[in-house]
């Protein structure tokens, strides 16, 4: 609090999440919800110097949490006065829409606690078990509270989800929104957040250590997240076949490496989700990943006879702790500047998991196939990337916009080539030809005469 003496609210809300949730969603929602206790300490003080009110009026308390995407992304110059006027005195940490939206998922689920407890204390304080003031109106009229669902988001959940297809009767009802995402859909043909390609090899010969350079190859010869590559065991690895295997810590919490760890540490292990342990690792990063391994394990690795965990830093009187337990801000800080001695520094908003986004493009524009074509089909992209679905493939595996432009150059070449333009019928026919031409040509027979 202001008073530097811990909340009970937060205290509760972290409480909450140790019961449910992954330590990577523990700290990133309790980091944004202290992002927003300290906003709406701010607010609250800056209400009252200009008013003489102690306490917000509900409405204003709206107008407050509203306005907090607002103050995170455009700060001073943010759409609404409370934004604005907030950010003149509390400086905004200007962050995507993305990194928003994950905060106000992280509010909702505070304020829907926060509501839960009222109900609670209500109902002890109507049968005498609890006494004090409890509000009796909700603190956000319509929070957590459901609704119907309409004809369109039945029907996109019936399609998109499993589980709302075995249910009888179909989905019917869906938490009501209070606050409204701010994130917009990222276009189809946007590849920005994809690290370059062919900057990859300078980005890893910019790392000072051979087990860096290893780890970073590593994640962009498979595609891997951040955490599947720090939780590598050696057993995964097979340097004969030149193979690597991502496997759920969950799936195996009886594994010595595991056990050997301390429970606080063993708490810390991530997996977000991934449908395969196969990995398909791309060159020439494949190669580098392989050689900067073994010079790593020769020079730099520590044998300390406690776990197989590959990656490894050094701490007083702990040798070989895993590289999974470094702090975020330290392994970024690790990435941040070696992108920046590669000159990369447009990239460094999106961090190490551009290249994961590069691995999911390569695949699917570039990709070399065995019949003289390039990229993947994107069911095979999924497969690659351990993606349980298409749709969370398609945000990282995007169509190339120069390539598209090329298509497109190349058909208003055809199309518009001579003095009169092609009518739809010309452009049908011309299109159907084609198509019978390499059927023919598959089935080993002379191409049919005016076929183009």
């Amino acid at each position: 609090g202001l008073d530097g003496q811990p909340l009970a609210p937060f205290d509760l809300f972290a409480q909450a999440l140790l019961r449910k949730s992954p330590v990577n969603t523990r700290e990133s929602y309790c980091r944004h919800v202290a992002l927003f206790l300290d906003y709406l300490a701010e607010a609250g003080e800056l209400l009252a110097e200009t008013t003489d009110q102690v306490a917000f009026r509900k409405t204003q308390l709206v107008d407050v949490i509203d306005s907090f995407p607002d103050w995170m992304i455009a700060g001073i110059n943010g759409v609404t006065d409370m934004a604005k006027t907030l950010a003149a005195r509390y400086p905004s940490p200007m962050v995507k829409g993305a990194t928003a939206d994950l905060a106000m998922s992280a509010v909702k689920k505070f304020l829907k606690l926060s509501e839960r407890i009222r109900r609670q204390l209500e109902e002890l304080e109507s049968v005498g078990l609890a006494s004090g003031f409890v509000d009796k109106h909700e603190l956000i009229p319509g929070l957590g509270e459901q609704r119907e669902l309409t004809r369109f988001e039945r029907q996109a959940m019936l399609t998109r989800s499993m589980m709302a297809g075995v249910l009888s009767g179909g989905p019917r009802l869906i938490e009501a929104c209070v606050f409204p995402t701010v994130v917009a859909t990222t276009p189809y043909f946007n590849t920005d957040r994809a690290f370059p390609f062919d900057k990859v090899p300078a980005l890893i010969d910019a790392f000072t250590t051979h087990r860096d350079k290893a780890m970073y190859a590593l994640m962009a010869a498979t595609g891997c997240r951040g955490h599947e590559a720090f939780q590598l065991l050696l057993a995964a690895i097979d340097i004969a076949k030149r193979t690597v295997k991502l496997v759920d810590p969950f799936s195996r919490p009886e594994h010595p490496s595991y056990l050997a760890l301390p429970a606080a540490q063993r708490e810390k292990l991530a997996w977000k989700g991934r449908e395969t342990e196969e990995t398909l690792l791309i060159q020439p990063f494949a190669d580098m990943f392989f050689t900067h391994l073994e010079a790593y394990l020769r020079h730099e690795y520590l044998p300390h006879g406690k776990h197989r965990f590959v990656f490894q830093y050094s701490v007083a009187g702990d040798p070989g702790r895993p590289y999974f337990l470094c702090s975020r801000p330290s392994q970024a800080e690790v990435f941040n500047l070696a992108a920046k001695k590669s000159a990369l520094d447009a990239v460094l908003p999106n961090g190490k998991h551009s290249l994961r986004h590069m691995y999911g493009v390569y695949l699917l524009n570039y990709f070399p196939r065995s019949d003289g074509t390039y990229g993947l089909p994107m069911p095979m992209v999924q497969k690659l990337m351990g993606h349980a679905t298409q749709g969370a493939t398609e945000k990282y595996a995007r169509h190339d916009q120069d390539l598209i432009q090329a298509e497109l150059e190349y058909a208003n070449a055809l199309v518009f080539g001579t003095k009169t333009p092609m009518t739809l019928l010309e452009m049908k026919r011309g299109a159907l030809l084609r198509q019978l031409a390499e059927v023919e040509q598959a089935m080993g027979q002379p191409a049919l005469k005016g076929s183009v």
